[in-house]
């Protein structure tokens, strides 16, 4: 554990939601306070067959309804949650975390599975909101890194055999590195997280703290390393 920092899962998902979660809110949070995290981002399913294009308002009420559950249960445990999303984009077929998300975002976009990779990166450009591509070597591959602000190490089997491949292209291209479990209420071979300074209680602070930091800083197991951050690099 780093002085000074919280210990963060940024990649949970909730049954409210996300329908492979086999969790509530209050059980995912109390999951993870078992496990030693100090908080999470919950980044719970946007995905194609989940709603049609016009329902789009009304899902996403359903999503910040979810996380104002998480973030109340975890005002009164000490557990910090913290609002993200994962869409699942068609054209290329790719899943993409948002970090951090709002309301009045979520409330105001336009449907977002239907994006393509650049037009999902200029919307979170646009509002603040970090762009990660998660467990990268599945569905089409690596997307184009001149959209994106990062990439996941994520902890489920086979990604995480290719955690140190990850953390090594992420560096070539010039992307941060973020690290999650991906937990949806089963058992995880390891836990993985990032840490953020313990000062941050606001959506807002992490994607500013992830889009200034000149190094993130990540565990896998009981092993804590530090990354780059993302660096605006021409790529080949």
């Amino acid at each position: 554990m780093r002085k000074g920092f919280l210990k963060i899962d940024a990649h949970v998902h909730s049954s409210g939601i996300s329908k492979c979660s086999h969790v509530t809110v209050e059980q995912l949070s109390d999951d993870k306070m078992r496990e030693g995290y100090d908080g999470m981002i919950l980044v719970n399913h946007c995905q194609p067959w989940y709603y049609a294009p016009e329902e789009q308002n009304d899902f996403m009420r359903l999503v910040v309804k979810e996380y104002e559950r998480a973030k109340k249960y975890g005002d009164n445990v000490g557990f910090r949650a913290f609002f993200g999303l994962e869409v699942t984009i068609e054209q290329p077929y790719n899943d993409w975390l948002l970090y951090c998300v709002n309301e009045k975002f979520l409330l105001s976009a336009p449907c977002l599975y239907k994006l393509r990779q650049k037009e999902l990166f200029d919307l979170c450009e646009d509002n603040g909101i970090v762009l990660v591509q998660a467990h990268p070597f599945r569905n089409s591959g690596w997307g184009e890194p001149e959209y994106m602000r990062g990439v996941e190490i994520n902890c489920t089997p086979p990604d995480y055999a290719r955690a140190e491949e990850t953390a090594c292209i992420a560096q070539k291209r010039g992307l941060l590195l973020t690290c999650g479990t991906d937990y949806h209420g089963d058992a995880r071979p390891t836990n993985g997280g990032i840490y953020l300074p313990e000062n941050i209680t606001s959506g807002e602070e992490v994607a500013r703290y992830l889009l200034s930091a000149k190094n993130t800083e990540l565990f896998l197991g009981e092993k804590d390393f530090t990354a780059p951050g993302y660096r605006p690099v021409k790529t080949e």
